[in-house]
């Protein structure tokens, strides 16, 4: 039977803090979450060190998905405008594109291992034809990725550890609409060579975290058991129960409490923004941390 490795009360510090990026910069307070995960890789002989990617590997800024869209909108409307490219739409009408063109991907998408899982290409193509711009697509793809590079930034977390386990092989697995050459290249950037290891992402259709079917297609790809394997990541589902389920070990670093709760309260401003032009929101988009 695998056991789960707990955080303990490094756990309750991350639920303590008001502030999860300037946590992680704190060195003495990541050094001790590395030797907590060095002590149980180290224990359970771990062969690999899986990390989830997003407010994980790459920490977020404190903004709602939906916040996000709205954000991306505004910066892909500028640089259109700037390269001469007279579009007419506003970033309402690109938030509303990009989530009616994600609910149609994950709609038609095929099911693997119970998972259904849009890619970010077939979103951006709908979501520029919606808009009457099938011609910007492109520009549209490399806008979120710059967007992303721009407010992302690295968690000092997986340096360390890399530095104090450098023969444990390394990998990312992300439940995302992002395809997988799409994260590479973000981590490229933001960690370089040294960190960066194979990415595995549910957009690749290899199935996903939060129904467990990617676990077993690991193991097989990676030719290691679960029980050598150990996943790091910030979902207390997809990135601590799930793998546990599938036999791998977990360790579970979680937003907190207030960062959450900020989050909520970013989707609800934009929500009210919404609704001043009589749109209602959650039919297109629900709060996504």
């Amino acid at each position: 039977m695998t056991q789960v490795l707990r955080i303990d009360h490094h756990y309750e510090d991350l639920q303590k803090t008001d502030d999860v990026r300037a946590f992680y910069t704190e060195r003495q307070r990541c050094e001790a979450i590395v030797e907590a995960i060095c002590d149980a890789a180290i224990k359970k002989k771990v062969q690999v060190i899986s990390y989830d990617v997003f407010d994980t590997a790459l920490l977020r800024e404190c903004k709602s998905e939906a916040q996000r869209f709205w954000d991306i909108s505004e910066r892909f409307i500028t640089q259109c405008r700037e390269e001469g490219n007279l579009v007419s739409f506003e970033a309402e009408d690109a938030v509303l594109a990009r989530a009616t063109a994600a609910r149609a991907a994950y709609s038609i998408s095929r099911s693997i291992a119970g998972n259904r899982e849009g890619r970010f290409d077939d979103i951006a193509r709908t979501t520029c034809d919606l808009l009457g711009h099938p011609e910007l697509t492109d520009a549209y793809v490399a806008n979120e990725l710059a967007y992303e590079l721009t407010a992302l930034v690295t968690n000092p977390l997986l340096g360390m550890v890399a530095d104090a386990l450098p023969r444990t092989r390394l990998i990312f697995v992300s439940d995302m609409y992002l395809e997988s050459a799409k994260i590479t290249h973000l981590l490229m950037e933001k960690f370089g060579p040294k960190v960066v290891g194979r990415v595995y992402s549910s957009a690749d259709g290899i199935g996903s975290k939060r129904t467990g079917g990617i676990f077993s297609y690991l193991e097989e790809t990676l030719r290691v058991s679960g029980d050598k394997i150990l996943h790091i990541g910030d979902s207390l589902h997809s990135d601590y129960k799930m793998p546990k389920a599938s036999g791998w070990n977990s360790f579970y670093l979680p937003l907190p409490d207030s960062e959450k709760k900020r989050r909520r309260d970013c989707y609800d401003a934009v929500k009210d923004r919404f609704a001043q032009t009589g749109v209602t929101l959650e039919k297109y988009l629900h709060f996504n941390l």
